[in-house]
């Protein structure tokens, strides 16, 4: 959202686009696929604002087919670097005051 002040949780919708080669949608839950014994599905999470549900949609089948362009490995490495960023400036410092913790 572009105005100072919105809501950042207006709108927000998170979910996951799963998919794989050789896999159908059976219905709006279920997956079904057949001739094999093993699959390779891959899982897209996606958090957006968006103004409508079909404007996510959108947006997170565009993120996926990028993403499906970049080899495993070099997503794989992606991730564990955000995490390591993500849990080197996440931590609390406790301090005491007057005989209570305090964060």
């Amino acid at each position: 959202m572009d105005r100072a002040g919105a809501d950042p949780l207006r709108n927000r919708t998170c979910g996951c686009l799963v998919r794989g080669l050789g896999l159908r949608a059976a219905d709006d839950r279920t997956l079904a696929g057949e001739g094999r014994k093993q699959w390779q599905i891959a899982i897209h999470a996606h958090v957006e604002q968006s103004k409508s549900p079909a404007d996510w949609i959108g947006a997170c089948v565009a993120a996926a087919d990028r993403n499906d362009r970049i080899p495993a490995d070099e997503l794989r490495a992606r991730t564990r670097r955000w995490w390591q960023a993500f849990w080197r400036r996440s931590h609390l410092r406790i301090h005491k005051v007057f005989g209570v913790c305090v964060g």
